[in-house]
């Protein structure tokens, strides 16, 4: 998986992400335009720059960038698109269905990227407690509450 705005400062998000990853047993292909190598791996300067066989990608930019970054990328390599929490917006997503390009956001992946372990998995399954809560008031939605 490649991860757009993987970094060297241990503090960013892209950092972990990248570390978190490669724990995980994900093979990581950081994407930074100003690093040659990042966690110990090459790093690409563009997505363009990718290998064909890298389908997807994990982005942990700004919103205006993340939309500059689905812009160039090409449905016929790119399959999936993985928005980490804050680097989402409306017009990134439209253009990911728009392209055929499958889109995820609104998420940490470090929640669902197994195996999920500490606070990760705890911050799961609030947040798939709190989705069926919504779901619940927003629509009627009784369908999570069967077989309880």
């Amino acid at each position: 998986m490649a991860v757009v705005g993987a970094s060297n400062a241990r503090e960013k998000f892209g950092n972990l992400a990248c570390r978190e990853l490669k724990t995980r047993g994900f093979r990581v292909y950081p994407v930074n335009p100003h690093e040659n190598e990042i966690c110990g791996e090459r790093c690409y300067h563009t997505v363009n720059e990718l290998d064909d066989r890298i389908d997807r990608i994990l982005i942990v930019l700004p919103p205006i960038l993340t939309e500059q970054i689905i812009m160039e990328l090409n449905p016929a390599v790119i399959s999936y698109v993985w928005m980490q929490n804050g680097a989402e917006s409306s017009n990134a997503i439209r253009v990911c269905h728009e392209k055929g390009i499958k889109a995820i956001d609104g998420q940490c992946i470090l929640m669902h990227a197994q195996p999920v372990r500490s606070y990760h998995l705890l911050h799961r399954r609030w947040t798939m407690l709190a989705k069926c809560s919504i779901r619940h008031e927003a629509q009627g939605d009784y369908s999570y509450a069967k077989n309880s």
